[in-house]
């Protein structure tokens, strides 16, 4: 039997929801059907390295180094992705995008006759730096890159609307991400094993996972955890992730001396386990086209606190709690401790979040 080849395009490989969602889709997918590989302007981690390799996925970064201007960045893809398809001619193309302006790949796509042109919308904002600009090319780009024979999907309503016109919403399909809900279901031994192994005992443990950039708003979670500190004793905070906010979010727990209170982890394998070890997970994105962890984490069982501006589709269980970023940190710090000492540790029903069901939905779309 012939497989199909899938190609994924992301414009930067890195430790994201994205990227979670395209290794999930590489596991639970039929390898006997597809063939996938991984083609990525630049790379900017090697945390899924292993599970590629062990599933034969071939990725290939367009370009060296790291380029943060995302014009440059795309200006120098364009040729080489060109290069690519024309060579490699992959059966269904599934473009990731951040915002409208990256559907200018399923344009070149559609040059090189590929049989389906995947547009798939993870995201719902941009930062503020020079954000009239930004919102103005992605309300052009989303007319401008509009083809009725690409197929059109998004992790929530939000998303799509960001990155899609109303004649593509139409048909576009919702298909929430999905987690490995057992990894992550609430484990007495897992926790006390990790409360040992990162000295948390007798600890009220605070978390977040996330990339440190300004989208994730880690700043504004040490304020919080500096107001919580100062109505709970024995608190400790735990960052897993990296990026370019990681001077600055260690410059902030060194102003206001938390620096013994305070554990930063980089991109781990074992999320699952450590989150076993918290007592409550904070989210206080600005935007999020999703925000998978905050599902992982009301998985675990923890209380979870989100901002309260993000898609409705994140507050999958009666863990999940909105927090009004607008509110003082003092405000905001009593009511999460407050609520989570009234919590009981236990995790909810989760099964319309399996990855077997968001799975099976993105394969019915690879099939001609």
């Amino acid at each position: 039997m012939n497989k199909t080849n899938i190609f994924f395009l992301c414009q930067r490989w890195t430790s994201g929801g994205i990227e979670s969602v395209i290794n999930n889709i590489i596991n639970y997918s039929d390898k006997e059907k597809y063939k996938f590989e991984i083609v990525a302007s630049q790379k900017e981690t090697n945390i899924f390295d292993s599970n590629l390799k062990n599933n034969n996925v071939n990725f290939i970064q367009l370009n060296d180094g790291f380029e943060k201007n995302p014009i440059i960045r795309n200006i120098k893809s364009f040729k080489k992705i060109k290069l690519y398809l024309k060579e490699k001619q992959p059966d269904v193309v599934h473009i990731n995008i951040y915002n409208a302006i990256s559907c200018i790949y399923a344009r070149i796509a559609k040059r090189y006759n590929v049989k389906k042109i995947i547009l798939h919308a993870h995201n719902n904002g941009f930062d503020n730096d020079k954000l009239k600009i930004k919102l103005l090319l992605n309300q052009m780009s989303k007319f401008l890159f509009y083809d009725k024979t690409y197929t059109y999907i998004a992790c929530s309503k939000e998303a799509a609307e960001f990155c899609f016109n109303k004649k593509a919403l139409k048909d576009c399909k919702i298909i929430e991400n999905g987690i490995n809900v057992s990894e992550f279901c609430y484990d007495e031994n897992t926790r006390n094993e990790y409360r040992k192994k990162l000295n948390l005992d007798n600890c009220f443990v605070v978390g977040n996972v996330g990339r440190f950039v300004k989208q994730k708003n880690q700043l504004r979670l040490i304020d919080i955890f500096y107001s919580i500190k100062k109505i709970k004793e024995n608190v400790k905070l735990i960052l897993i992730g990296d990026g370019v906010l990681e001077e600055a979010i260690k410059e902030s727990i060194e102003r206001k001396k938390l620096k013994k209170d305070v554990l930063i982890l980089k991109n781990r394998n074992d999320v699952n386990k450590i989150m076993q070890a918290m007592d409550c997970f904070i989210f206080p994105s600005l935007y999020e086209g999703y925000g998978i962890v905050a599902i992982e984490a009301q998985a675990s069982g923890l209380p979870t606190y989100i901002s309260d501006n993000l898609s409705e589709s994140i507050f999958a269980s009666n863990k999940s709690f909105k927090i009004d970023l607008k509110k003082e940190d003092e405000d905001i710090a009593n009511f999460i401790i407050s609520k989570s000492l009234q919590e009981k540790r236990k995790s909810p029903k989760m099964e319309k979040y399996e990855i077997k069901t968001m799975v099976d939905k993105i394969n019915k779309i690879y099939t001609f």
